[in-house]
C-alpha cells in the first residue's frame, strides 16, 4: 500500500481486517513526475489540505485475512471517496461514509453505505446531509454516527445520530445538549458502551471533553470529564457504566497526556510534560468573556476571550499586545498547548 494505512478495524470473529487506503492511478507508477502522464480534471474536488491531488488516488476501503495468507481486497473500488468501516456485527461488512450519489461534486452531501464483503453496496441514508465516522452496535442492529441534516450551513453544531439498519430510519440523540460533536481535533466515531449508552466528545467554550450520551435520546447526554483542558481522542470498551474510558488531553501548559477514567475516577498515566515544565514553566493564561452583540436569533451574547500576560507582568507598565486571529476553518484552539 503506497499511500499507507488508516482507520485500521478488526472484524468481530477474529478473521479479517478492514482499512482504508487510497488507491493510485497508473500514472503514479512512474519513478519521476517528469515520466508521469498529464492529469486531466474534470470534477472540482481534486485536492485536500494535507494530501495535494486525491481525484486520481481516492480512499478506498480494503480488506485482508488476519492471518496474512492473501493479498489486501479492495472492497470500494472505483472514482468515490470512503471513510470509517465499522465491521457488521457477523462480519459479512461494514458501513461505510461516503458521496456516492449522482451530484456528489456538485453539493457537500456525504451518506453512509453499507458495504458488503462481495463489495454490494446499499446507501442507508438520503443525499440530503453530512452524514459520517459511523459505528455498528453490538447487536447489529443500528449505526451510531456524527453528522448533520444541512451541508449547506458551516459552522454548525453536529451530533450524534442513530439509524437502524432495516429500516434507515435515523434519529438525532445528543440535541440535548447544544454543543458540536465534531471538535477542532478531529470526529471520532461514537463507542458503544452498551446496547443503550455512547461514548463521544464534544466542545465546550474552549474545551472538549468526554459525553456518555442516551442512545434512545430520552435523557439528555453527560459530561464525564472535566476542566481547563481539550481531549483530543478517545476511546472505550464495552461494558457498562464501570467500563473503563481511556483519552488523551492536552491543557494550555501540558503537553497531550494518557488518562484513564474508571467507577473510581479519573487517573493520569504518563508525565511527557515533566521536562518541559521543570526547562521553562509553561505559562498560562486568564479566561475572561466579552459580549458580542448577536444580531441573529438564539445567538451567543457574549464570546470567550484568553490572554497570555508576559512572564513577570508589572500592571504598572505598558506592554504592546499580539492579537491572534486565525481566518482559516470554523473552529476554536482553546484549552490547549499551542
Amino acid at each position: 500500500m503506497p499511500d499507507g494505512v488508516g482507520s485500521v478495524r478488526w472484524s468481530p470473529n477474529g478473521k479479517l481486517i478492514a482499512f482504508t487506503s487510497r488507491t493510485q492511478d497508473e500514472r503514479y507508477t512512474k519513478d519521476d513526475e517528469a515520466s508521469m502522464s498529464p492529469r486531466k480534471i474534470e470534477t472540482f474536488f481534486t485536492r485536500l489540505n494535507g494530501e495535494d491531488f486525491v481525484f486520481d488516488r481516492p480512499q478506498h476501503i480494503y480488506i485482508v485475512p488476519s492471518d496474512g495468507t492473501a493479498a489486501p481486497r479492495n472492497i470500494t473500488p472505483g472514482t468515490h471517496e470512503h471513510s470509517g468501516p465499522s465491521w457488521l456485527a457477523d462480519s459479512s461488512g461494514v458501513v461505510t461514509s461516503g458521496a456516492l450519489h449522482e451530484t456528489w461534486d456538485d453539493d457537500l452531501a456525504n451518506d453512509l453505505h453499507l458495504v458488503k464483503l462481495d463489495g454490494e453496496i446499499t446507501t442507508l441514508t438520503d443525499q440530503r446531509g453530512v452524514y459520517y465516522a459511523p459505528s455498528v452496535s453490538p447487536d447489529g442492529a443500528r449505526v451510531a454516527f456524527i453528522g448533520s441534516d444541512d451541508p449547506l450551513t458551516s459552522p454548525q453544531n453536529d451530533h450524534v445520530g442513530v439509524l437502524e439498519i432495516r429500516t434507515k430510519k435515523r434519529e438525532w440523540v445528543s440535541r440535548a445538549l447544544d454543543r458540536t460533536f465534531s471538535p477542532t481535533s478531529g470526529a471520532i466515531a461514537p463507542i458503544w458502551r452498551d446496547d443503550k449508552t455512547l461514548i463521544a466528545y464534544a466542545e465546550d467554550r474552549g474545551t472538549a471533553h468526554v459525553v456518555q450520551v442516551d442512545a434512545t435520546g430520552k435523557s439528555a447526554p453527560k459530561w464525564l470529564t472535566s476542566g481547563r483542558k481539550i481531549v483530543k481522542a478517545f476511546n472505550a470498551v464495552a461494558g457498562g457504566a464501570g467500563a473503563t474510558i481511556a483519552y488523551v488531553a492536552s491543557e494550555v501548559n501540558q503537553l497531550t497526556e494518557l488518562f484513564v477514567l474508571t467507577k473510581s475516577g479519573e487517573r493520569r498515566l504518563s508525565d511527557l510534560s515533566a521536562s518541559l515544565v521543570a526547562a521553562s514553566t509553561p505559562q498560562t493564561w486568564e479566561h475572561f468573556t466579552v459580549p458580542c452583540g448577536s444580531k441573529y436569533v438564539g445567538g451567543p451574547n457574549e464570546i470567550d476571550v484568553w490572554m497570555m500576560k508576559p512572564r513577570d507582568f508589572d500592571s504598572e507598565k505598558k506592554y504592546p499586545m499580539l492579537l491572534n486571529v486565525h481566518g482559516g476553518p470554523h473552529t476554536q484552539y482553546g484549552e490547549t498547548y499551542f
